[in-house]
């Protein structure tokens, strides 16, 4: 039975403070892990130190055709890094849909501890 506790906190990345307390926001539950699943996601290799192979590493196929087997791909990346970096989610859907140079992607996911569903829609953007 899901809970109304608070299980999963994080810093919101935009760091935009709070209107009345000027403290930085807090995440809570689904949103803290839509946020780790969009940083995930968008982390290409090597940018994580000692950790070579960690994120998504999904801009290498945005300068590919956009075609049936780029998006297989990219969902197929996204599922894995999903899969390997995240334990606390269940995929549901992830829809990648291009347009000239966007890519835009939308990940559908159940929170498991809590048992609460979410998603997170963002665009990579190519840039010549």
């Amino acid at each position: 039975m899901p809970t109304e506790s608070t299980v999963y906190t994080d810093l919101d990345l935009s760091f935009i403070p709070h209107p009345i307390t000027k403290n930085p926001r807090v995440l809570k539950n689904e949103q803290a892990v839509a946020q780790a699943l969009k940083r995930i996601v968008s982390t290409n290799h090597g940018e994580v130190p000692f950790e070579y192979f960690k994120g998504g590493d999904i801009r290498t196929l945005l300068f590919e055709n956009t075609d049936g087997i780029t998006t297989f791909l990219l969902k197929d990346k996204i599922q894995r890094a999903i899969d390997k970096y995240e334990e606390r989610v269940k995929i549901l859907n992830i829809d990648v849909t291009h347009e000239d140079n966007d890519c835009f992607i939308s990940i559908e996911f159940e929170v498991i501890a809590i048992n609460r569903f979410g998603s997170v829609s963002f665009n990579l953007n190519r840039i010549r």
